[in-house]
């Protein structure tokens, strides 16, 4: 988001960071200023919960990320 872009809205720059949206506001193609949602303690004890759920539904030890062959996917 350019300064002027800003400058003519800053209610759409904070409800795209409300909505989760780093946003960066640029001047002459750099970045001045960073609009970002904050992150609260409950949300970072909520998250974990979260991945504590999916590892509970899934098993430990999976690894994340990794590309699994055929054979692995339909064994």
């Amino acid at each position: 988001m350019t300064v002027g872009e800003f400058e003519a809205d800053p209610a759409r720059a904070i409800a795209m960071a409300e909505a989760g949206v780093t946003v960066e506001v640029v001047r002459d193609g750099q970045a001045i200023v960073e609009l970002r949602p904050t992150c609260s303690v409950s949300d970072v004890e909520r998250r974990l919960a979260a991945l504590d759920r999916i590892e509970a539904l899934i098993g430990p030890g999976t690894a994340f990320g990794k590309k699994f062959s055929y054979e692995e996917r339909t064994t």
